[in-house]
């Protein structure tokens, strides 16, 4: 038996339903584009961020130098892909003059390599014992501490020309005659060639000249590199 339904009562149609389903899609992507957006931006902001950052690395004792230097000992070792070059790291863990630098590097490593962290990269690519010595090196060091950008220059230049002395060809040991002639024209003084030699010194408790007349025994080279020097101005 048919059943008639009052006037006033309305059966609803599923136009309403079909409405609220295109809304919440409406919503869902809009929230997609945001987010979307949102990340463009954010790898914009730290692509910008970085850059500034990298260009702070061109000078010497900056704390993005030092950020950039690490990166690079990570990813280089010349014995194969699979260690970092422990002594490289060193070096730059010893040129920096304090813990409050060494803080300041750390921070510089964040905004140079968006979402890495430089002591979990330590982590990731030294061994136990290399990551207590680099612990140790830097617990070592005092909180504050004034420090002259040029010495440490004076010491990069002196394990340049010790890197150029102390060149390998396998078991072959040989020297990099063009390396030592670059680091004798960056010199720019007799007076500056005076402090390389203080800083070698100092580095391997060995006399430079010595190990370069050791090293580099043919004489044109040894002329070369020597009329560099005394051409120079004394200060």
């Amino acid at each position: 038996m048919q059943q008639h339904l009052p006037d006033d009562i309305v059966i609803e149609t599923g136009s309403k339903g079909n409405a609220t389903k295109w809304k919440v899609i409406g919503f869902s992507l809009g929230a997609v584009g945001l987010a979307v957006a949102y990340f463009y931006i954010r790898k914009k902001i730290l692509q910008k961020r970085a850059d500034e950052e990298e260009k702070k690395a061109l000078d010497e004792g900056e704390p993005a130098l030092y950020a950039q230097q690490i990166k690079m000992a990570f990813e280089n070792d010349g014995y194969g892909w699979w260690r970092s070059d422990i002594a490289m790291l060193r070096q730059i863990i010893e040129d920096i003059p304090s813990k409050q630098v060494f803080r300041q590097v750390n921070d510089s490593y964040v905004r140079l390599f968006p979402g890495r962290s430089m002591i979990r990269d330590m982590k990731t690519n030294l061994k136990s014992t290399e990551y207590d010595e680099i612990q140790l090196l830097v617990n070592a060091k005092p909180e504050t501490a004034a420090f002259d950008t040029k010495d440490i220059k004076y010491k990069r230049w002196a394990r340049r020309l010790r890197d150029a002395f102390k060149l390998h060809y396998g078991l072959y040991n040989s020297n990099d005659n063009g390396a030592v002639e670059t680091v004798f024209n960056e010199i720019p003084s007799k007076y500056e060639y005076k402090k390389v030699v203080a800083a070698y010194k100092a580095l391997y408790h060995s006399d430079l000249e010595s190990d370069y007349k050791s090293e580099v025994w043919w004489h044109f080279w040894q002329k070369n590199h020597l009329d560099i020097i005394s051409s120079k101005p004394d200060y």
